[in-house]
């Protein structure tokens, strides 16, 4: 009785032994290991199986997005399209609207860099201005400056970006 049972505890270890193994190279589990009946047949199959190429991942930047921080759109997350976003008051003229006083009919224009390092920010003229604010270099307590934007801003991952007087405050993050 006691040879039955050893001899079923390792036909379950191989039967787990080649299924764990199969599943790891991206094969069926039961399929391979099942065939432990036939010993080194599981071997062969999975040395020369040549169906399931190696994947091969081209390096894609990720997407960037405006992760709102604070106003109208708190906790909502807004993937910048390839031609970017126009964020202001008026819906004729903006992607992006926001309905605070504080914001301009066109505020700012919000879009990707083409190497996937940021997103580029350059304010529209407004009223209350657009300020943004690097991400912490080394002392994570500190608050960093506001910088009211002239031109245009490259904001890295990690950026703030505030429109007005805190009408509306983003966070750039990849997703």
């Amino acid at each position: 009785m006691l040879y039955v049972l050893l001899i079923a505890a390792w036909v379950m270890f191989l039967i787990y032994f080649w299924g764990s193994v199969a599943s790891r190279l991206g094969r069926n589990f039961w399929l391979y290991g099942l065939t432990i009946w036939f010993f080194a047949l599981p071997i062969l199959f999975l040395a020369f199986d040549e169906t399931a190429q190696p994947v091969v991942r081209d390096h894609v930047p990720s997407r960037l997005a405006l992760c709102g921080v604070s106003g109208e759109l708190a906790y909502t997350n807004l993937p910048v399209p390839g031609d970017g976003l126009y964020i202001g008051r008026n819906p004729a003229r903006a992607n992006l609207v926001l309905s605070s006083s504080q914001i301009s009919n066109v505020h700012a224009r919000v879009w990707p860099d083409a190497n996937g390092a940021g997103l580029w920010v350059e304010d529209s003229n407004s009223l209350n201005g657009t300020y943004y604010r690097q991400p912490f270099a080394t002392d994570r307590d500190s608050r960093a400056a506001w910088n009211r934007v002239h031109g245009q801003v490259l904001l890295p991952p990690g950026s703030h970006l505030r429109l007005g007087d805190r009408a509306a405050e983003f966070e750039v993050r990849a997703v």
